[in-house]
């Protein structure tokens, strides 16, 4: 609080004291202070890279993200929100099990487990729903969610199973970060050619540990714990949820004269056992978590450049935080705004518009509303996009398995990559090329397909899209995009020459997407 200014003696300190009747109505208000705060801030010039949450743990760091990210914010996270560690990684994982086991109660109490934990049933029916779904299944899901019949139901897919589980129990009516992560985890599992059998082993090695990540584009906010932020400065600095002081409660070895073959035990500092402590050995612990508490606050605060914003507690409840604001002010800790300093504009920016009152783009997939990409390029509602991108895409769709080809389509437009516009054409592209006479020729029972398989001509190598094999024909397809030129022809000759040497009848075919 009385660290000297090494800079230019401009900037602002602008804090909230929030009137909250418990913890969870205070984050409630501290949320939408924050939205609130970025807009201010949007208004001023400053771009979304400008701006930094810290929290002091991963569930505060969550909550901001997902509340961000469903009204309209752009957030990165490079924290550690795994997704093994949020409840919808873990209701998920339960899912797949119970679909293989319906039995399996462990299974069974997990997700219910994780849906009262997420708060989608009232609290006092919490330990009733846990209890009656270990015993019951799927049957004591039904009350809360009606759709939950349609759990155990078979499958066209992993995917399909996924976005099926998260739909019916409510979770695709917002953007969720933790449901985008737990969806991209299960679409590349399965395009490796995963199964339901072998799921519940991967997921528990391998995606239980993938990161949950929002968007990592340039212009977006962050968000990270206290503790990954040594070192780094920010425009501006967002401390939403107060630093609340913790105890250390870590073990300690404690001589035990109480038993003749056990000299020591380890014993946790907590009040329950702070008799079993030595006086000078309790307050140094005491004063060690003090100091660690002091260290993270100081971290925090000396992060802005140009801007720091607090939400506090108001003063009926303090927090450790809140007392040396209010002390350090002078102030009584009474709800309401408190700012100090000056209001510091954005440098070498010119002609800076307000961004923060644009509603970035959603769409649906039935019911069900999913945020779009966020570094969507330009008209991309209306349907544009980098043509790369777009040929790349469909390159790719084109190359799968054609029962697979409207899933990834699916997948493109639920992750935001497609608008609603643009998956309209895909799927018209789609129909287009898969009503081609040369494309008829994959249905053929004795047909061979390749795909971008490598032909070597001395140093050359070329590289056809598709390549189909029959008993007497061999038809190279190359895919392309824009307007057709000359180039793309002479490529496509350049297949089928280097093929005759080794194959008689050869022809080819251009497509464009």
């Amino acid at each position: 609080m009385h660290q000297k200014a090494t800079k230019e003696e401009l900037g602002e300190v602008i804090i909230d004291v929030i009137e909250g009747e418990d913890a969870g109505d205070f984050k409630a208000l501290a949320c939408e202070k924050t939205l609130e705060r970025i807009k201010e801030l949007g208004k001023r010039g400053f771009d979304y890279s400008d701006i930094a949450i810290l929290v002091r743990g991963n569930a505060d760091g969550k909550l901001i993200a997902n509340y961000l990210t469903n009204n309209g914010c752009p957030v990165f996270t490079s924290d550690g929100l795994i997704l093994g560690n949020s409840h919808e990684g873990k209701l998920l994982h339960a899912a797949f099990k119970m679909y293989l086991n319906p039995e399996d109660k462990t299974s069974r109490f997990a997700l219910a487990h994780s849906l009262v934990r997420q708060n989608k049933v009232p609290s006092e029916e919490g330990f009733i729903l846990e209890k009656s779904t270990a015993s019951f299944g799927v049957s004591a899901l039904l009350k809360h969610f009606p759709k939950a019949s349609q759990l155990l139901r078979p499958a066209d897919s992993l995917f399909d199973f996924a976005v099926r589980a998260f739909d019916i129990f409510g979770y695709l009516d917002t953007p969720n970060a933790s449901v985008d992560a737990a969806l991209d985890a299960v679409y590349e599992y399965q395009n490796r050619e995963g199964t339901f059998a072998n799921l519940p082993i991967w997921w528990k090695e391998e995606a239980v540990n993938k990161p949950i990540q929002t968007h990592a584009n340039a212009s977006a906010i962050r968000v990270m714990t206290v503790h990954k932020c040594k070192g780094l400065e920010f425009e501006h600095v967002i401390v939403p949820f107060d630093i609340n002081y913790k105890k250390d409660s870590s073990e300690h070895w404690l001589e035990f004269p109480y038993h003749d073959e056990l000299e020591r035990m380890p014993v946790s500092f907590t009040k329950e056992n702070l008799d079993l402590f030595e006086k000078d050995h309790a307050l140094e612990l005491e004063t060690k978590s003090r100091f660690d508490w002091m260290n993270m606050v100081y971290v925090a605060l000396t992060r802005p450049v140009c801007g720091l914003h607090i939400m506090l507690k108001e003063a009926k409840k303090p927090t450790n935080l809140s007392k040396a604001v209010f002390d350090h002010l002078g102030i009584e800790g009474a709800a309401g705004q408190y700012i100090i300093g000056q209001e510091v504009m954005p440098k070498d920016k010119k002609e800076a518009k307000a961004e923060s009152d644009r509603i970035l783009p959603k769409t649906t997939i039935g019911a069900a509303k999913l945020k779009m990409a966020l570094s969507a390029p330009k008209n991309w509602q209306e349907g544009g996009i980098d043509p790369r991108k777009w040929g790349t895409a469909i390159h790719r769709i084109l190359q799968g398995p054609k029962e697979k080809r409207r899933q990834s389509l699916e997948r493109l437009y639920r992750s935001g990559a497609f608008s609603i516009a643009l998956s309209e054409r895909a799927h018209h592209v789609l129909d287009q090329i898969g009503a081609h006479k040369a494309l008829s020729l994959l249905d053929k029972k004795n047909a061979s397909v390749y795909t971008e398989r490598s032909l070597v001509n001395g140093e050359h190598f070329y590289r056809p899209d598709l390549i189909i094999e029959l008993e007497q024909q061999l038809i190279v397809i190359d895919y392309k995009t824009g307007v057709p030129k000359e180039k793309d022809q002479q490529q496509l000759n350049e297949y089928i020459n280097l093929l005759s040497a080794r194959f008689e009848n050869v022809e080819g075919e251009l497509l464009y997407i």
